[in-house]
């Protein structure tokens, strides 16, 4: 598939979307997936069992062809912060052991890990950092200790876009027995990523951003030691069986990552993320990334060209988030404005945060520039 043909997958809207790290639209494909299978479910019901859940494990593969692990180590939960709340509760913490964190970690990678902490009394070391200034994981490295026990991490930075060097860290960790649990939801998609290769202890991803798959899907990567050494925070039929199977007092928990799934899962998104990731596949990531960067780099060269300022990062590399805003005006003030005009940005950092996928076309770019000179 070409970028032309992938571009074609997309509704032709009137609204401008170009807040695709906050929710893209989904592909035609992810639509056409989500209708057969509500249609199997009003006109077969039952009889539609075996089918479905042969789709959800061909999901299932399609999800470890793209992070590059196996199939038998992803857990499907109804969101990220599902997945990292298992991994935070499940990992059996100690009294003092440390977590470290960025401060500026979305919420979701934050907050199960404060509570985690809490219940267990270890402590969260959290780094201190600028959303003007880069994020570098030499700062997450010098705050290792001889008590580090977890490192988590966002693959890519939610406020201002930088892509954090996973090798170097994932390197440090693994010559030191620290855990690497890393967050991939802005990441998958565009970036690349070799969960076998990083040898992560965990790593967690999502359907509705760069993904271009309905909102409702998180799913947990589990290396191979860890499987059978987390806790299921939920526990239902689906921890030791199937919904079929007889209650047993004596059954064991499955060995694979699908313990952690205690019963009947989101059969339409699931499926719906499948084929987003096949068609993502076809085209190629490198090819999407390329895309996004340009339409992304022209955006930010016209804005330079009004009366905004765009937020820079030192040494950062090309990137589809860009952060702007009138200089000293309140960023609210301009995401009231454009969202008068019809387009929803978020405030993130210092700046309203705007961020151009490869659906997106030139057109696109210009009419968001012709907005921008009406303030």
């Amino acid at each position: 598939m070409n970028l032309t043909d992938y571009k074609k997958l997309f509704f032709k809207s009137e609204k401008l979307h170009l807040n695709n790290a906050g929710l893209s639209p989904i592909m035609k494909p992810a639509q056409d997936e989500i209708n057969y299978w509500a249609k199997r479910f009003y006109e077969d019901g039952y009889y539609s069992d075996h089918d479905y859940m042969a789709r959800v494990d061909w999901t299932r593969q399609q999800i470890a062809s793209l992070v590059d692990c196996e199939k038998d180590q992803i857990a499907f939960f109804s969101s990220c912060a599902g997945g990292i709340s298992q991994f935070a509760f499940g990992i059996n913490l100690q009294p003092d052991d440390e977590i470290i964190l960025f401060d500026q970690e979305y919420s979701s990678n934050l907050y199960p890990w404060q509570q985690a902490c809490k219940r267990h009394d270890a402590k969260l070391v959290i780094v201190n950092s600028s959303v003007e200034k880069p994020v570098l994981v030499d700062d997450l490295i010098a705050n290792i200790t001889a008590k580090t026990k977890i490192i988590a991490i966002s693959y890519v930075q939610f406020q201002t876009g930088i892509l954090m060097d996973l090798e170097k860290l994932s390197r440090t960790c693994n010559e030191k027995g620290i855990l690497l649990f890393v967050d991939s939801m802005q990441g998958l998609g565009i970036h690349d990523i070799s969960f076998k290769k990083l040898n992560l202890a965990g790593l967690v991803g999502g359907s509705h951003k760069w993904l271009n798959a309905a909102v409702g899907v998180g799913f947990l990567v589990l290396r191979h030691d860890l499987i059978a050494k987390l806790d299921p925070v939920s526990v239902g039929s689906g921890t030791y069986g199937t919904c079929d199977d007889p209650s047993d007092f004596m059954c064991a928990p499955k060995k694979d990552a699908s313990r952690f799934e205690p019963g009947a899962k989101q059969v339409l998104e699931i499926c719906s993320l499948g084929c987003s990731i096949e068609m993502i596949q076809k085209v190629g990531t490198k090819t999407l990334r390329e895309e996004a960067f340009r339409l992304a780099s022209l955006l930010k060269s016209e804005i330079k060209k009004l009366n905004f300022k765009v937020h820079e990062n030192f040494d950062q590399k090309p990137t589809q988030f860009i952060n702007f805003l009138k200089d000293k005006e309140d960023p609210k003030k301009l995401q009231k404005q454009l969202e008068n005009q019809g387009v929803n940005l978020p405030v993130r950092g210092p700046g309203v945060r705007v961020t151009p996928h490869a659906f997106n076309t030139d057109e696109d770019i210009g009419r968001f520039i012709d907005l921008l000179k009406k303030f």
